[in-house]
């Protein structure tokens, strides 16, 4: 009989688990406080807060092994962009942010720079240090100011958000209006 010795690859870290709790405190003080359940196809950021007075959406990745130069982690993010993208087009309003060792903060910001817009304007993303080895890299998204034809598809499409509760809120583009509207599942 032979044995193989596999690593025990236990849940997230606690510096992980840290990390994520300060983004949750983040997205509440900003008046983030209703929770998402996923973003549209299931993703699933550490943090992911509605702020119900404008509809602004936090989006909130913390950071504890994951390098700012894994492909993999530049995907995920990437989708976590395009999803706030499309949610900013519609409700005017959003935040990503990654809470990260302050010694790779910088790399960080790049990585965000990199995710690029296709749809509108960003604001430019930001560093803040929170301690003396915990830094947040967040970007502010705002809906472009223009016409809706102009950064819009032409064709009906959705998206919606869940907040894992049986409520959804559904976004519908037919033409160049959008609407949205809440369903219970209760």
């Amino acid at each position: 009989m032979s044995l193989l010795l596999v690593p025990h690859r236990g849940g997230p870290s606690e510096l992980h688990e840290d990390r994520k709790a300060t983004l949750g405190t983040l997205a509440i003080l900003t008046g983030h406080v209703q929770i998402v359940g996923s973003l549209p196809g299931g993703l699933l950021p550490d943090v992911l807060r509605l702020r119900p007075s404008d509809g602004s959406l936090f989006v909130g990745d913390a950071k504890a092994t994951e390098t700012p130069g894994n492909s993999a982690t530049f995907g995920r993010l990437e989708q976590y962009a395009r999803a706030l993208e499309r949610w900013v087009d519609c409700h005017g309003g959003g935040v990503l942010a990654l809470v990260v060792a302050a010694v790779d903060a910088y790399r960080w910001l790049g990585v965000l720079s990199d995710l690029g817009t296709p749809g509108g304007p960003r604001a430019r993303p930001h560093v803040d240090l929170l301690d003396t080895g915990t830094a947040v890299v967040w970007e502010s998204l705002r809906r472009s100011a223009l016409p809706p034809t102009a950064s819009r598809p032409a064709g009906p499409s959705s998206t919606s958000l869940s907040d894992g509760g049986g409520t959804r809120r559904a976004l519908w583009l037919t033409g160049t209006a959008w609407s949205d509207s809440i369903h219970t599942g209760r």
